[in-house]
């Protein structure tokens, strides 16, 4: 994640604010995504001049939104997560290389 760990928390617990039934749904990638392997999210992130600064395990990062504030934290498939696209015709695909998470209030 392009944020820093303070940053994020700050963003989780502002969306965990706000009315009951709000929701945060968000990509990220693995804890185990190194900036050494050059097929890495974060290695090409990198490249693009975007430093990964924070990484979650899912465990770590549904702990995370929990102490934010958020009830329900669901990791989403991508055919679960292909329902947030809608009904495009662009051709727009839920990502292959990250992961999808719902949090709600």
């Amino acid at each position: 994640m392009y944020l820093t760990p303070a940053a994020a928390a700050d963003v989780f617990g502002l969306v965990a604010s706000y009315p009951a039934g709000s929701e945060l749904v968000l990509t990220y990638t693995g804890s185990e995504s190194a900036d050494d392997d050059p097929t890495s999210l974060a290695a090409r992130a990198r490249e693009l001049g975007e430093p990964w600064l924070t990484r979650f395990s899912a465990d770590g990062l549904a702990a995370e939104l929990a102490r934010a504030g958020f009830r329900e934290v669901e990791f989403l498939s991508r055919e679960r997560a292909a329902a947030y696209l809608g009904r495009r015709d662009d051709g727009l695909e839920p990502p292959r290389r990250a992961r999808i998470v719902s949090a709600r209030t």
